[in-house]
């Protein structure tokens, strides 16, 4: 205990005047004062950094002073000439240490109260510290490595996978202004081979070729990590990573078909695809530098996880940019997307639909060369997929699709969509009611389609996403119900099923959107209106006769859902004979 009062004692001082100069300390190490030399500097430095790891390794229950200590030490870490003094200072068992579960003191060693005092403000704070300053150390250690002309691919690829490993969101920052872009996108390009009298042939040939590709492959699965963050998306082409990205695209032309190969592949066109993600300038220089044909291209390839790549990246460069959107249909890859579509795959078959998906959006010409390609019926066939989001856009896509025009309606209708898409309105999943209901609303402005929407069941399913709290989903429910009042037959069914009585008693939030027709309001008063027409133009003849009908003939909860007024019974509806 003597001991650690006389380390507390020693260091706080030292703490306090760094803590109090802001860590101006770590500034002025940097300055060449003209009175004391390079190495007085670096023999402070150690003292002082001794000094702090001596806390650490301490016993001492001052979890402050353990906090204050590390934050100065990682300070120290954030500048790479200091990185190797640390470490061989024995910084790193000391960090270790304090990632544990603290071993409190005993309380009889100092007062309970004041033991609360000084330690619970500081839970976690002391691991948390440790294990970010061992993050600095690992990403500087790594980066002097990459920067570093290495022959020894071993090591290489070590790097790299250490990467992945210290990868988290919080050091992407760090990562990205130690300077790791520019070293990343040297080793995307072909390796310059060491001279063989450098090493021996058969030493270098028996070191390299088994990690062949290995360094491309890392370098451009980290590059596809920094770029999930918008905000170095530009900062990674400026350091000009896509020439070579693109040029890793067609290096099966060369080196065949290994698995090495398919690896650096699926990796860069995995880059491209994060680089790209909402990024219309990037969109557009990857077709300026050629990205587009070999994506294509790799679409046909036999490996199932290169194709999925490859399509992944065209569905992120077509997505609104309709040059991207031109030249992918002018490379003929529709083709080959409908043969996609058809794949067990899931995988395979959702990245082409989500392809298709994007290129037909506002693009009534390509929508059309989709359909000429024969995609209707594998689009259809997805409904059913196992995967849900592939059914989720397919649902989409026909919903593209019914928008050509009237004949696309009825196509899509007399292929068998509207069972699938039923059996969608009863799904748990949010977004797959909607994406049906976006459809079926689409495909119920035909008036043919309209009856076989209703003849098929789909009024109750429709009339459940009222209730719904979701707007979207009580927006499409509307929606699609509207059309389907447009035609007569339906009329008496949506009466008969409750839909006047729902109309009345729910509460909407729904939305007009781009795609409703002018005369839709959106609101329940139309909807009610449109459907039971108070004029009675609609509700003539067996129109008019069949609720009526069946409000004397079925059991009393139909009557009063059938009838406007829960209160209603055959007795006070018998007027209307």
């Amino acid at each position: 205990m003597a001991d650690d009062k006389q380390i507390n004692n020693t260091v706080r001082r030292s703490i306090k005047r760094k803590l109090e100069d802001s860590f101006t300390v770590i500034d002025s190490l940097d300055d060449d004062s003209s009175s004391s030399s390079q190495q007085q500097q670096d023999d402070d430095l150690l003292i002082e950094i001794r000094e702090l790891i001596e806390v650490l390794e301490s016993n001492s229950s001052d979890r402050a002073l353990t906090k204050r200590s590390i934050q100065i030490l990682s300070e120290l870490a954030k500048n790479e000439d200091n990185v190797d003094l640390l470490v061989g200072s024995g910084i790193v068992p000391a960090l270790v240490k304090h990632l544990q579960e603290p071993q409190w003191s005993n309380e009889d060693a100092i007062g309970f109260d004041e033991f609360v005092t000084r330690s619970r403000p500081l839970e976690h704070e002391v691991e948390k510290g440790s294990a970010f300053t061992i993050g600095l150390l690992a990403i500087k250690m790594m980066l002097c490595l990459i920067v570093a002309r290495l022959a020894d691919f071993w090591l290489m690829t070590n790097v790299f996978s250490s990467l992945f490993y210290v990868y988290a969101e919080d050091n992407v920052d760090l990562l990205v202004g130690s300077g790791i872009v520019p070293a990343l996108v040297k080793h995307l390009q072909e390796p310059q081979w060491p001279n063989e009298d450098v090493i021996g042939f058969d030493e270098f040939v028996t070191r390299s070729r088994p990690l062949e590709h290995e360094v491309e492959k890392g370098s451009a699965f980290t590059i596809g990590l920094l770029a999930i963050k918008p905000e170095h998306q530009q900062l990674i082409v400026d350091a000009g990573a896509l020439p070579h990205l693109v040029a890793l695209l067609k290096r099966h032309r060369d080196n065949g078909n290994s698995r090495a190969v398919n690896g650096v592949i699926r990796k860069a066109a995995d880059a491209i695809t994060n680089l790209a993600h909402e990024n219309g300038s990037i969109k557009t220089r990857v077709r300026v530098e050629g990205g587009i044909p070999p994506l294509v291209e790799l679409l046909e390839s036999n490996d199932a996880k290169v194709q999925k790549a490859a399509a992944g990246a065209l569905r992120t460069l077509a997505f609104k940019n309709d040059e991207n959107k031109t030249q992918i249909v002018d490379h003929n890859a529709l083709p080959t997307l409908v043969l996609m579509l058809q794949s067990e795959d899931t995988g395979i078959h959702y990245e082409a639909v989500g392809v298709i998906g994007n290129l037909v959006h506002s693009s009534p010409k390509i929508k059309m060369d989709v359909l000429h390609a024969g995609a209707l019926q594998p689009v259809i066939k997805l409904l059913s997929s196992t995967c849900s989001e592939s059914q989720r856009e397919a649902a989409l896509l026909l919903g593209q699709f019914a928008a050509a025009d009237t004949d696309s309606k009825v196509h899509i209708v007399q292929r068998g969509a509207v069972g699938p898409l039923i059996e969608m309105l009863k799904s748990p999943e949010a977004q797959l009611r909607e994406m049906s209901a976006f459809a079926l609303g689409r495909l119920a402005q035909d008036t043919h389609n309209q009856a076989g929407i209703a003849h098929s069941g789909g009024i109750v399913p429709l009339l459940k996403l009222l209730e719904s709290k979701n707007g979207t989903l009580q927006h499409n429910g509307a929606f699609t119900l509207y059309g389907l009042a447009d035609n007569e037959d339906n009329v008496a069914d949506l009466i008969s099923l409750g839909g006047v009585q729902k109309l009345m008693d729910g509460e909407f939030i729904v939305q007009v959107c781009q795609f409703c027709p002018p005369d839709f309001a959106g609101d329940k008063e139309l909807l009610y209106d449109y459907t039971y027409q108070a004029n009675g133009s609609q509700l003539a003849g067996v129109v008019y006769f069949r609720p009526i009908f069946s409000i004397r003939l079925t059991r009393e909860d139909v009557q009063k859902g059938i009838s406007c007024n829960r209160r209603d019974t055959v007795s006070s509806c018998a007027e209307l004979n």
